[in-house]
């Protein structure tokens, strides 16, 4: 928890020093942040801080994906420097933006509620929208942008579809009481199917798992460097611990297991012959 609110406190703080116009302190600043949430999360530093157990669980297995994010990220503020340094505008902003990006794929290591789930999706994916278009005079940029908007837009909507389901059956966002409430069920509702499918389809989306991978090349080909990287490093490794959490934690159809086995084959296919 000390982590999260350390970076949201960071990106904040590098906004600002944006506004003097001064570059130079920019990716100091981000590492050492980084740095020391690196600690936080690796020795689970929490000075009683509230920690929301039945929307958070801050656990072994979310330490270890969060240490993985934030020290590929700080590599990526080292390779920043060098990067960033022909560019004299908006750099205080592209810093901060990966940083909030960050939070977001906190949330998604984190999360035990769906409301969380959702809500560390869209914190972790409109930062990437605007650094996706960061190249403001490349059209391949601009349609990078673009194209990962829509994409996400839609990806969100079946996300949000699939969590009104679920709790339309289950009448609760906590995924302890879904797999609870649906274990004793006599039979699993057509709904609660539907449900889980439409959920996994959005995460499905930020895996890039075939068929829903259709806007990686272009994005990953448009965005700066530097973003692609975070976003097939950082975004990945975050939208992966969400699926095995929605995997490990709901008592899911068996169907749906069915399902994400054939996508995972049709995937390595589609990735490593296609």
């Amino acid at each position: 928890m000390s982590a999260l609110i350390l970076l949201s406190i960071l990106g904040v703080v590098l906004l600002y020093m944006g506004i003097g116009g001064n570059n130079r302190l920019l990716a100091p600043t981000a590492i050492l942040g980084l740095a020391v949430a690196f600690v936080f999360s690796w020795t689970g530093w929490d000075p009683g801080l509230m920690t929301f157990p039945a929307m958070l669980q801050f656990d072994r297995m979310s330490a270890l994906f969060n240490c993985s994010m934030i020290g590929i990220t700080l590599l990526l503020c080292v390779f920043g420097i060098d990067y960033y340094a022909r560019e004299k505008e908006n750099v205080a902003e592209q810093f901060a933006l990966m940083i909030f990006s960050l939070v977001g794929a906190l949330l998604l290591t984190s999360w035990t509620n769906l409301l969380m789930l959702f809500l560390g999706i869209e914190v972790l994916s409109i930062p990437l929208y605007i650094l996706a278009g960061a190249k403001k005079h490349s059209h391949r940029s601009g349609e990078a942008s673009f194209k990962y908007f829509l994409m996400g837009s839609f990806a969100s909507a079946f996300l949000l579809m699939g969590i009104a389901l679920i709790y339309g059956v289950s009448g609760s966002f906590e995924m302890s009481a879904i797999a609870e409430k649906m274990a004793g069920a006599n039979g699993t509702s057509v709904l609660f199917v539907l449900g889980s499918f439409f959920t996994a389809i959005g995460l499905l989306f930020k895996v890039a798992a075939a068929p829903f991978h259709f806007w990686t090349p272009d994005v990953y080909e448009g965005s700066p460097t530097i973003v692609t990287a975070f976003m097939a490093t950082v975004v990945k490794t975050a939208a992966f611990a969400a699926l095995y959490r929605f995997v490990d934690m709901g008592a899911l159809p068996a169907a749906l297991g069915g399902t994400l086995l054939v996508i995972t084959i049709v995937t390595l296919f589609v990735g490593n012959i296609i």
